[in-house]
């Protein structure tokens, strides 16, 4: 499976921020967050952050089975990813307003891209 970008979002900095469909074999960075199960051989949803002069990664994280639409940044650099997938375990936060499987996600990724500050359906 191949690679798809959808959508891209540039922060106050002039970082770029992608997101999209990303194939188990999609590159991700150390201390990014990475949900193993994408591994497994399915597409997985992955939010790339590179430098003002796209010459390298800032962070590249896959956040799980699916596709990511849209996306866009906070003043402090935080991620928003909204898209969809379609399996029932896909993992949610504590004290997410909905945890059950409607298909749709929306998602903040810190930003650092180490870890989730929430994701529910």
């Amino acid at each position: 499976m191949g690679t798809t970008g959808l959508a891209v979002a540039i922060d106050s900095a002039g970082n770029a921020s992608v997101t999209g469909n990303g194939g188990s074999d999609f590159p991700t960075t150390a201390g990014a967050f990475f949900y193993d199960r994408v591994s497994l051989g399915q597409g997985g949803v992955f939010v790339t952050k590179l430098n003002t002069t796209a010459t390298a990664l800032t962070y590249s994280a896959l956040l799980g089975p699916g596709t990511g639409s849209a996306i866009g940044v906070d003043g402090s650099g935080s991620a928003y990813v909204t898209g969809t997938t379609g399996v029932y375990d896909f993992p949610t936060t504590a004290g997410a307003f909905q945890t059950s499987f409607p298909g749709a996600f929306v998602t903040e990724l810190n930003a650092v891209g180490s870890a989730l500050v929430f994701r529910r359906f």
